[in-house]
């Protein structure tokens, strides 16, 4: 606690110090705080040949993982996501954060989680799910969308989709991504790019 404490206390007097140097616009005799590392400033990650981060990349995330995770809880490292995003209805926002020592990952039966990524690894729920990330909806206007193609089609989908966890059926026939599910799926979406 008391790490966590002096470290949120560092922090403070970076931001303090920042401030005091751009307040207006002008500069003031203190020297502005270091950028966040990157890839090409902080330690070597992944390897020569397949590099974890590209050169400029910004790694603060990361850079901080040893400020609240220590080598007993997670000697073999760890894995951390997080979102803030804007999702779901008009003016919500879902705030996430997932942590979990890489042998928790590593060590124990991945047939849910496969199970659980079978079920949006099809074109059909991945056009409502992007569509539920944007607003709830009903199956009427998920056809009258053209998201799907029939009622039947959509139950069908949506029975899978909340089977698995990622939807859940409201009140009167309205659909929505599970809130715990938004940044995940982003996280997904977003390792899925190229790399």
């Amino acid at each position: 606690m008391k790490d966590r404490l002096r470290a949120a206390e560092e922090r403070i007097t970076r931001l303090e110090s920042l401030v005091a140097h751009e307040v207006g616009g002008e500069q003031t005799s203190q020297p502005p705080l270091p950028r966040p590392s990157t890839a090409s400033q902080s330690s070597q990650r992944g390897n020569s040949d397949h590099p974890a981060t590209q050169p400029g990349e910004i790694t603060w995330l990361v850079d901080q993982l040893p400020d609240h995770v220590s080598e007993a809880e997670a000697p073999e490292g760890s894995v951390i996501f997080a979102g803030s995003v804007r999702a779901g209805s008009p003016g919500g926002r879902v705030i996430y954060q997932w942590h979990r020592p890489s042998h928790a990952l590593t060590d124990s039966s991945w047939d849910t989680k496969i199970e659980r990524l079978q079920a949006i690894a099809n074109p059909v729920r991945g056009c409502i799910l992007r569509r539920l990330a944007a607003a709830e909806a009903t199956i009427a206007q998920l056809i009258e969308e053209g998201v799907v193609s029939s009622t039947g089609t959509a139950y069908h989908h949506l029975n899978a989709l909340a089977a698995a966890g990622w939807v859940n059926k409201k009140g009167e026939g309205v659909y929505a991504l599970r809130a715990a599910r938004i940044v995940p799926l982003l996280v997904i979406m977003a390792a899925a790019e190229n790399h």
